[in-house]
């Protein structure tokens, strides 16, 4: 399954201690440099900079269509327009994005996506219930 993610989700699921949680459910996440460079470059020090930097199974891409890049930047930061273009170039299955103005552009050019409550909702269908095990043993995997 190729999962496309933008930064929003890497960063609020690092935040609550769940970042493993999207590579339980999905085996491995694609991200272009511009959320690397917000979630690992300009966010170092914060939650998730060091997790992803570190994560074997999130990959790193560099998106080809700048044109679409530049396009979406008109209403989109860099880092949304980036998860949408490589989600296009890679025929994503699914993207990771909670803002509502990417995730209509994302619909918009017929880009499936959730967002973090849904990917929530989807770990605890599956039986994953990893906040449970957080809160009784910080750390421990699910």
């Amino acid at each position: 399954m190729s999962i496309v993610s933008n930064a929003s989700p890497l960063i609020n699921l690092a935040r609550i201690g769940q970042l493993e949680l999207l590579r339980e459910l999905y085996a491995e996440i694609h991200i272009p440099d511009a959320v690397w460079q917000e979630v690992v470059v300009a966010g170092a020090g914060l939650p998730g900079a060091e997790l992803v930097a570190n994560a074997v199974w999130i990959k790193r891409h560099s998106v080809t269509n700048a044109t679409l890049v530049r396009a979406l930047r008109q209403d989109l930061d860099a880092g949304e327009s980036e998860a949408i273009a490589l989600a296009l170039e890679l025929e994503a299955e699914l993207l990771l994005m909670d803002e509502s103005l990417g995730r209509e552009t994302a619909r918009h050019l017929g880009v499936r996506f959730i967002g973090i409550v849904g990917m929530l909702v989807e770990a605890k269908h599956s039986g994953r219930n990893c906040w449970k095990h957080s809160q009784k043993a910080p750390g421990k995997r699910c």
